[in-house]
């Protein structure tokens, strides 16, 4: 490869953003109002950042920065390193780093969105990144990395192949989501909300177990097979490993229970109750921590539809969380016992496992699918980098 190699800080203005302060005095509702490009604004997986949900005064423009069409925006915390283009005019707090090009060198948006999103370039960052727990980037780290700089045309012709891959990689992202929400979708189609036609509360029809961490320094209790489950484990709707696992002393030595296959899991505790209550089914014996409920359901209940029937009710369950010392959020152990539950007849409950089943096995293909593109992209990404595209 010939092509010169060139820092970021010489293709780039970077700057970090600003906020002014305090921000609620300076939100509009007004048409004057400049846009106020938070990262929530960025969508998931997402290139561009077109609109956004909030506007500043114009006052306060001289305490934050502007950003236009065609700058690249840079988490510079938590995900740090995430990039998008900029296809609005508006103003961003000090969570972005704005990445401005220079007249003077050739830069081709699609072709710098495609590297900055290389595992190479994030592995540069995360390597140069400050903070042992929320690493964070700043100008000089991303000013200082280098990259492959070619002619415009071949800029060009690089972003016009990773697009095309992307845009494959994109369609099993959006068949995997429509199918992850099909489920749900069957279960209000066939027996509609909880809320509207509940027949019982779960404290009747169910048995609770709470979780516990047993002592970290005792090393016998963590080199077992067992998975501990904790609210960061949940992010699927059917669980059989974890991150953590314990060993049967834990079960025998300190007050752990064991939890059993087909019994259903909801957070009650931590601040990821702000946003989601993570719900999920057990496939295996588990352990739980403190943060999480086991529920187990009479005969009455098919484990599957009791699962779903709670998932149905996450917006009001997040209603019921309230927030303890600290302002840790938790959903007190009556709220949860007064959950309303559908008792459907069982054989429209079998039905209902079956069709999920089915469903379950779709979307299996569709991840693993998506995820041999993903890796089929990251070997395209390299060679396009490295001149052998």
């Amino acid at each position: 490869m010939s092509w010169p190699t060139v820092a970021l800080g010489e293709v780039f203005d970077i700057a970090r953003g600003g906020s002014p302060r305090p921000i609620a005095k300076y939100i509009t509702t007004e048409s004057d109002g400049l846009n106020w490009i938070k990262i929530g604004d960025a969508s998931v997986g997402g290139k561009y950042i077109r609109q956004t949900k909030e506007k500043i005064r114009p006052e306060g423009l001289s305490k934050t920065r502007s950003v236009r069409p065609g700058d690249f925006l840079l988490t510079n915390s938590m995900s740090f390193g995430r990039p998008y283009i900029v296809d609005t005019h508006g103003c961003i707090h000090d969570g972005w780093l704005v990445l401005k090009p220079q007249p003077d060198f050739p830069v081709n948006a699609d072709y710098f969105y495609h590297l900055l999103s290389s595992e190479s370039i994030y592995r540069r960052f995360a390597s140069r990144a400050g903070g042992s727990t929320v690493r964070n980037l700043n100008i000089d780290i991303v000013a200082g990395i280098d990259v492959p700089l070619p002619p415009l045309a071949e800029q060009r012709r690089i972003a016009a192949i990773l697009d095309k891959a992307d845009e494959l990689r994109r369609k099993r992202q959006r068949a995997l989501h429509v199918l992850n929400g099909l489920t749900q979708s069957i279960f209000l189609e066939m027996f509609g909300s909880p809320l509207e036609t509940k027949t019982d509360v779960l404290g009747d029809i169910a048995e609770f177990k709470s979780g516990a961490t047993p002592p970290r320094g005792a090393s016998v209790y963590w080199d077992g097979a067992i998975p501990w489950i904790s609210p960061k484990d949940m992010k699927r709707p059917y669980l059989s490993d974890s991150q953590d696992h314990v060993s049967e002393e834990a079960f025998v030595e300190t007050n752990l229970k064991r939890i059993d296959p087909n019994s259903v899991l909801i957070v009650v505790r931590g601040m990821i109750l702000a946003h989601t209550v993570p719900i999920a089914l057990t496939t295996r014996d588990v352990a739980i921590n403190q943060d999480v409920k086991a529920i187990r359901f009479e005969e009455a209940i098919d484990p599957m539809f009791g699962l779903w029937s709670l998932k149905a009710l996450e917006r009001y369950i997040l209603s019921k969380v309230s927030s303890a010392a600290h302002g840790t959020k938790r959903l007190p152990m009556e709220e949860l016992e007064s959950l309303p539950v559908l008792v459907a007849p069982k054989s429209l409950q079998r039905q209902f496992a079956s069709l999920v089943t089915k469903v379950e096995k779709m979307a299996g293909w569709a991840e693993h699918s998506l995820t041999a593109m993903n890796r089929t992209f990251g070997s395209l990404q390299f060679r396009a980098f490295n001149g052998e595209l």
